[in-house]
């Protein structure tokens, strides 16, 4: 066997590799006809990309998108389409807002009619008042 220094040694002889493999079957190479043309079409599409770079010196996205197949041919929505949804969601937006702002003044609201009534003793508000009263008057000490 052959003294073995590395890759690429050039004292390699056919037993170093493979027992009964010959070096030139090793290299040759052999590929499916059936995707042949695919292959050579992508070589050559990244060919192009490559050299684009090399010239400009930049990336231009048009062409990694057209040469990787990832160039749309019409736009995700229509216009049209595009511009009702915003209509819609611009809309419906101003409705929420609008809610809020009825819901927060409501809390508002509700919060100055309970203190008055609270004040008043008027209604639940009352009964609460007066059992907290009696309560403090359970705790307290008896007059001597």
């Amino acid at each position: 066997m052959a003294e073995v220094r590395g890759y690429p040694n050039p004292n390699y002889t056919d037993e170093d590799i493979r027992e009964g493999v010959t070096l030139e079957e090793i290299g040759l190479v052999t590929v499916n006809t059936d995707h042949y043309e695919e292959l050579v079409s992508k070589a050559a599409m990244f060919d192009c990309m490559a050299s684009s770079v090399k010239l400009t010196g930049k990336v231009d996205d048009m062409l990694v998108k057209a040469v990787t197949g990832n160039l749309l041919k019409e736009e995700l929505v229509p216009k049209k389409e595009a511009d009702d949804y915003w209509r819609y969601y611009t809309r419906e937006q101003a409705k929420a807002k609008e809610l809020s702002e009825k819901v927060s003044s409501l809390e508002r609201a509700n919060k100055d009619l309970v203190e008055i009534l609270k004040q008043n003793n008027i209604g639940e508000w009352a009964d609460k008042e007066e059992k907290n009263d009696e309560k403090a008057d359970d705790h307290r000490e008896p007059d001597c």
